[in-house]
């Protein structure tokens, strides 16, 4: 519980990281919200959300080409602006001190190579679980069979993201303590790091399925709840992450 009072008493580093999360939400998927809250006013949809809505509404969303590109470079500067951002919230966990608005340049380079590294290993990773998981599924003529074989692949994808993220996050510990690149290391306190991570997400999710059953009814209180409850819940999940990142410092 160490770690997670220190990411409650330190929650500025938690709020510096929410504000990329709250200005990617609000540019990109708040007007994606809008649009598709829209498209279902007044129809089955807005009562009965299904996946068929998703083909149904394919042929009105040909002029938003422009958007994706849009999109796609918000997306990169949001991950490298989120990245910067973690160099200097790591060297406060670190104890190398410095304000976590202006880190060190060169230990922001070192976690951007980080990043590469362990960017490629996910998908690698990912690539191996996924490929012969779907060819599974493509075989699989019973439908709960497919349904199990599904839900254990998403679980591996689960389990093998949060180790990646361990030695990254004890990656990223030693480089900021050294002050040069380093790419594995020995975790310690493996356990609470997982638990406030596992936790953070489970806050995420909730929080996420709450926020859209609340979205789709026809009521405006409601949207704003649901926009409040989901950025609640995300900053909730920055403060456990926060923390499993302090169990491993």
């Amino acid at each position: 519980m160490k770690s997670l009072n220190y990411a409650f008493k330190n929650s500025k580093m938690a709020f510096i990281l929410y504000l990329p999360d709250l200005f990617i939400f609000l540019i990109v998927f708040a007007p994606v919200l809008v649009f598709l809250k829209a498209t279902t006013s007044g129809n089955y949809y807005s009562i009965h959300f299904t996946v068929d809505y998703i083909a149904d509404i394919l042929p009105q969303t040909r002029g938003l080409s422009a958007y994706g590109v849009v999109f796609i470079f918000l997306l990169i500067v949001y991950l490298l602006t989120r990245l910067y951002l973690l160099t200097g919230v790591f060297s406060k966990i670190a104890g190398k001190g410095g304000k976590c608005f202006k880190p060190d340049k060169k230990d922001f380079l070192r976690f951007l190579n980080l990043f590469l590294f362990y960017g490629v290993i996910f998908l690698l990773v990912f690539a191996l679980i996924n490929l012969p998981f779907k060819k599974l599924i493509e075989n699989t003529v019973n439908l709960k069979h497919a349904y199990i074989l599904g839900n254990i692949k998403h679980l591996l994808l689960y389990i093998f993201t949060l180790v990646i993220a361990l030695f990254h996050t004890v990656a990223r510990v030693k480089t900021i303590k050294q002050s040069k690149l380093s790419f594995f290391s020995k975790p310690k306190n493996t356990i609470p790091f997982f638990l406030y991570q596992i936790a953070g997400f489970i806050i995420a999710v909730c929080g996420l399925f709450i926020a859209l059953k609340l979205a789709f009814f026809h009521n405006y209180l409601l949207l704003i709840l649901s926009f409040v409850i989901f950025q609640i819940t995300l900053f909730l999940k920055i403060v456990f992450f926060i923390a499993s990142y302090r169990a491993v410092a």
